[in-house]
């Protein structure tokens, strides 16, 4: 009998440990709309949902807001349809008064149209499904390319996908499970916190999600 059990409770074992996978611990917190998540590396990136809630807590401890530098990935922003939305894009603070007073109050917004740096980096492949991995190889060749403006490690940087690439990050699908997200990793010595936007669904609400996403990443949550 007692043997009898063993096996039983071998047996169903795997299907225990499969509940608590770091894979259905993403899909919840995505379900729930905030959160932190288990990437392909195997770190914890932080998903912006349309339900997520702004985070200004700790606002006040802060005076004025990092340098955005923006990355335009992808062929699609050659376009004119997609490069009149870069001036605006790429300057998410230049108007605060869009933005409810709450938001940034004590807060000194030193951002004006054409002072953030912004670099557009085609693709050359038209698209498809972009990971995490593969967002952060891009920011580190735009950090070798010399011809690009310098990104350093007190700059967060934004990078925007143009329409024809779907991001994944680990089994999450952009505008499915996220509208952006933010993460960070080291290199060459520096520690680069970034925020990923996908165009492919949300292409009028690229701005808000970006902004969401970068006071997240400024203030936690």
């Amino acid at each position: 009998m007692t043997k009898a059990l063993l096996l039983i409770g071998i047996l169903i074992m795997p299907f225990g440990l499969r509940a608590q996978s770091p894979t259905d611990s993403g899909r919840r917190v995505a379900e729930n709309a905030v959160g932190p998540v288990i990437n392909e590396d195997r770190g914890y990136a932080y998903i912006i949902t349309a339900e997520s809630q702004p985070c200004f807590t700790n606002s006040k401890k802060s005076t004025s807001l990092p340098v955005q530098y923006s990355i335009f990935l992808g062929d699609g922003w050659s376009s004119d349809a997609l490069r009149t939305l870069e001036p605006s894009l790429s300057n998410l603070f230049a108007a605060p008064q869009t933005l409810q007073d709450t938001e940034l109050r004590g807060m000194d917004i030193a951002s004006s149209a054409g002072q953030n740096p912004f670099h557009e980096s085609p693709s050359g492949t038209g698209g498809g499904n972009i990971s995490d991995l593969m967002v952060q190889q891009q920011i580190r060749d735009v950090i070798g390319n010399n011809s690009a403006p310098r990104i350093t490690s007190d700059m967060i940087v934004v990078v925007y996908l143009d329409t024809g690439f779907h991001s994944r990050l680990a089994e999450l699908e952009g505008g499915k499970h996220f509208v952006a997200y933010s993460n960070a990793f080291n290199t060459e010595g520096s520690r680069i916190r970034y925020i990923v936007v996908p165009l492919d669904i949300t292409v009028k609400g690229a701005g808000a999600a970006a902004r969401k996403a970068f006071l997240c990443t400024v203030f936690g949550s």
